[in-house]
């Protein structure tokens, strides 16, 4: 039997006819060197009818008896897994073929700990980009609010790490970022990656048949991309950091200045971006009244607000540092879209 290089895992509930279509295209590759793991969380609809009618021993379909919520589904389908490599992909997110040998070839012949696969690449190459830095490799790949799918993982650094019991271990506020979590974890014990090729290619809402998520809505009160909810999973990765992770002062320091620029965009104008997508509000099952309230809220003050109260810093001149930095960051940026502005005003 051809060694498995990489495992791809697919947590799936309810998008039978998606996935039925997205595998059967997928195996049509004569490459005999990867498995498709999929853990089905009680789907109401044909999913496993559709997906037993597959005949091919590189799919693996396991099921649940009862709903175990996404985050333990998909971490059931990790370590399932048998693969050298194994890759997290969503049931509604797509992969191509084009440069799937290449991709195999790579993975069989390099040794790393983590990385991703980079999201919608279009340029016509097969790359592994290793980050010899540690800040830079979790200021890009580790900590950037990452989606999930693409996420790679060593199998055998995950199961002797214990990497998934330890971060189920911070609740339940890290499980929309899990990936972000997993990786710094993994990044301790070898090389971080991109892997830079035309493969991944993320799909947004609405999905054919599918009419909102089931993971996250305004009426769960668990959206993941609200401001609140991104500064409380900052908070945790802040301790995070600190217990796992081995990092001068100093490293800890610029990486946490970094975080929260991004921390801030994400909360601000990033936030005000999706609250315009009416599919992505529809998805969410977002109210008018929701999104328009929310557009209208000090975004910034709020924001600040925030990192001002925050009691997750590990020492008072950490605090400092961090709130200092941030408004030198936030005056400059002001200072320079009160210029822009005046450039179109009198330009």
């Amino acid at each position: 039997m051809p060694d498995i290089i990489l495992s791809i895992c697919i947590p799936t509930y309810n998008r039978g006819r998606i996935l039925y279509e997205n595998i059967k295209n997928w195996l049509k590759t004569s490459n005999q060197n990867f498995e498709i793991i999929v853990s089905d969380n009680c789907s109401d609809d044909n999913t496993l009818e559709l997906l037993n009618s597959i005949d091919d021993n590189r799919l693996v379909i396991l099921t649940n008896e009862k709903n175990m919520g996404g985050f333990i589904n998909g971490n059931r389908t990790l370590l399932s897994g048998r693969g050298k490599y194994l890759m997290y992909l969503t049931d509604k997110d797509l992969i191509s073929m084009e440069y799937f040998d290449d991709i195999i070839e790579t993975l069989k012949n390099n040794d790393f700990a983590t990385g991703r696969f980079v999201l919608n690449y279009k340029q016509n190459n097969c790359y592994l980009r290793r980050y010899t830095s540690k800040i830079k490799a979790l200021r890009t790949v580790c900590f950037a609010v990452n989606h999930p799918s693409g996420i790679i993982l060593n199998r055998e650094l995950l199961h002797s790490k214990r990497i998934l019991g330890r971060v189920a271990a911070y609740g339940a506020t890290v499980r929309p970022f899990f990936s972000d979590f997993i990786t710094t974890l993994l990044g301790e014990y070898g090389d971080v990656v991109h892997f830079e090729v035309p493969f991944l290619e993320f799909v947004p809402p609405p999905f054919n048949g599918m009419k909102h998520s089931y993971t996250y809505s305004q009426n769960q009160n668990n959206l993941f991309f609200m401001p609140a909810f991104r500064f409380k999973v900052f908070e945790v990765y802040l301790k995070f950091l600190k217990q796992e992770v081995k990092l001068s002062y100093f490293e800890r320091l610029i990486l946490i200045k970094r975080i929260i620029k991004d921390l801030f965009i994400y909360s601000t104008q990033e936030y005000i971006r999706i609250l315009n997508i009416k599919s992505i509000c529809d998805w969410y099952c977002l109210s008018d009244d929701f999104v328009e309230g929310e557009k209208k809220k000090p975004l910034e003050r709020l924001f600040i607000i925030r990192l001002l109260k925050c009691k997750s810093f590990d020492s008072i001149f950490e605090y400092l540092f961090a709130v200092i930095n941030f408004f030198m960051f936030y005056l400059k940026r002001n200072s320079q879209r009160i210029l822009k502005n005046n450039v179109k005003c009198y330009g």
